[in-house]
């Protein structure tokens, strides 16, 4: 009967060590995705706002910045204005 006793005494105190280092492993996970996401808080981009019409880009230094939309009327100008000037050199 002792045996038992002891066998199970033993369960119990392994029982109650794994509970121990799971609380502590939790522990330990949860501080380290609160540090994360601090991290990740701070490094997320600010909210874009605009205007109905505006295209995002960057700038010269890289940063993100509102840029002209393109208007058909001006692609179809630029073309007239490569090929004529084309035509002008070639003649």
């Amino acid at each position: 009967m002792d045996r038992k006793s002891t066998g199970l005494d033993q369960m119990q105190k392994l029982a109650l060590r794994s509970a121990s280092d799971s609380r502590c492993l939790v522990a330990e996970l949860a501080e380290t995705m609160a540090g994360t996401l601090e991290e990740l808080d701070a490094a997320k981009q600010d909210k874009i706002t605009g205007q109905a019409g505006q295209v995002a880009g960057f700038d010269k230094d890289g940063n993100l910045a509102a840029q002209s939309v393109v208007t058909m009327e001006q692609v179809n100008a630029a073309i007239d204005a490569a090929i004529t000037g084309a035509i002008k050199e070639a003649y």
